[in-house]
């Protein structure tokens, strides 16, 4: 049987990051500002959590990018 781990990741401050985490609300992360550091905890197996946390926030960045050049 497989336990689950929690892993902590850390990253400079990035507003749009904070942004997305907050917006999405993705199971198992927890966001701590401290100055200029930004605390993600994930739970998972392994560092696949991470990859797919930054594929979705890659996705997400391509979307805002689109609604921000759209022409009515």
């Amino acid at each position: 049987m497989q336990t689950t781990t929690t892993r902590t990741y850390f990253f400079y401050y990035s507003p749009l990051l904070s942004e997305f985490l907050t917006e999405y609300k993705i199971e198992g992360y927890e966001i701590k500002n401290d100055s200029d550091v930004l605390v993600v905890k994930l739970q998972g197996h392994n560092d696949t959590c991470l990859a797919l946390l930054m594929m979705e926030f890659n996705n997400w960045l391509v979307q805002k990018a689109k609604k921000s050049f759209e022409f009515v």
